[in-house]
């Protein structure tokens, strides 16, 4: 079990190096998408099972599991939340059996005849969610049906993340003057992960919606930080990870956060620190508990302003009440420990872990 544990998280740091070069991936345009999306010799398996099949979990660990707060007996797609004269996306919908998961995608243009300034992005999702992936990438074909892809792929080195949503119905709002810049015709790439855990087949889907304002209503573009780990082992009972710590490119102003982990998970504890061995100013959560399968979005008003000294110290804990030690993975019946966040003015996508010996200091 180690030695698999060991070789998933060697795969997943050799897939974020090939992808990425050395150091952290935030050398990207904080205005217009840069990179390209990943060619097929770039694609790489980053978890146990192919990226064109779906992955049949283990039904009694599924039994166990409540992954949203959707009753079993509410598994009707819901309808499509789009505001009136907004830009949108769906993935369209796909059954899936009792017990199986499978993460889809659809890349599809956004139709918008000029650039446009977005200042709010709203998420749907159906009834088994695990997450919603939200990116702008700027070449490549359409894909206009939800075809089985890699989770996470487009994270490690294909495409700029917009939005991540964990619950229901989500809402991005970006504070006033703030927004992401989209170019004519955006490209707009949705992963959708899925876990069906209830006893009768579901319906799966996800759609996004954005909301604009003029080209004269902003004064800063946003991007997001992703800082996680993969040196743990869930055991059974309790465990936690030491505390990490990464810097924030200095000037930044962060204006809302996420942590991640999956179905062990019962805490990411994020503070404003000065290194890993300096307690700071606790940011996450905030009034409302972690709850690994709707993890608490805390949006900071006013947004926090960021000096050169300071970053994100953060550490996650689960209680492995299976027989089993978990290590990282995709699945949702692995385990992660991530946090996100959205700020401003960017400097583009920032991917800091510690298989890339974190990021170099801004």
């Amino acid at each position: 079990m180690a030695q698999r544990h060991a070789l998933e998280r060697l795969v997943f740091g050799f897939s974020v190096l090939a992808l990425a070069g050395a150091g952290c991936l935030s050398d990207r345009d904080d205005a217009v998408p840069s990179q390209l999306p990943p060619t097929a010799a770039d694609v790489v398996n980053i978890d146990t099972f192919s990226a064109t099949d779906t992955q049949q979990p283990d039904t009694a660990l599924v039994d166990t599991m409540t992954v949203d707060t959707f009753m079993p007996s509410d598994t009707a797609v819901p309808p499509d939340t789009i505001a009136p004269g907004s830009l949108s996306v769906t993935t369209g919908s796909w059954s899936m059996a009792p017990g199986e998961e499978s993460t889809r995608c659809v890349v599809k243009r956004l139709g918008n005849s000029e650039r446009i300034f977005v200042n709010q992005i709203r998420t749907s999702l159906a009834p088994g969610s695990h997450h919603l992936i939200v990116y702008a990438i700027d070449e490549g074909a359409e894909q206009l049906q939800p075809e089985p892809c890699t989770p996470f792929l487009d994270v490690l080195g294909g495409g700029v993340p917009l939005m991540i949503s964990e619950i229901a119905n989500e809402v991005l709002e970006l504070p006033p003057r703030v927004v992401y810049q989209l170019e004519p015709n955006q490209l707009i790439r949705v992963e959708a992960h899925y876990l069906n855990y209830f006893p009768e087949p579901i319906e799966a889907r996800g759609t996004v919606s954005f909301n604009t304002v003029g080209a004269d209503d902003f004064d800063a573009v946003a991007g997001l930080l992703f800082y996680g780990t993969s040196d743990f082992d869930v055991t059974p009972g309790q465990s936690q990870t030491e505390w990490k710590w990464q810097d924030i490119p200095n000037g930044s102003k962060l204006f809302a956060m996420t942590g991640h982990t999956h179905r062990f998970g019962t805490n990411v504890e994020v503070q404003l620190s000065g290194g890993a061995g300096q307690a700071g100013q606790g940011l996450y959560p905030g009034d409302r508990p972690f709850a690994w399968d709707e993890a608490p979005v805390e949006q900071f008003e006013p947004p926090l302003s960021v000096t050169n000294t300071q970053g994100l110290r953060f550490r996650c804990t689960w209680n492995n009440t299976g027989n089993d030690t978990i290590g990282f993975g995709t699945s949702a019946l692995d385990e992660m420990c991530f946090v996100w966040t959205y700020y401003y003015p960017s400097k583009g996508f920032r991917l800091c872990a510690d298989l890339l010996g974190f990021c170099p200091p801004d």
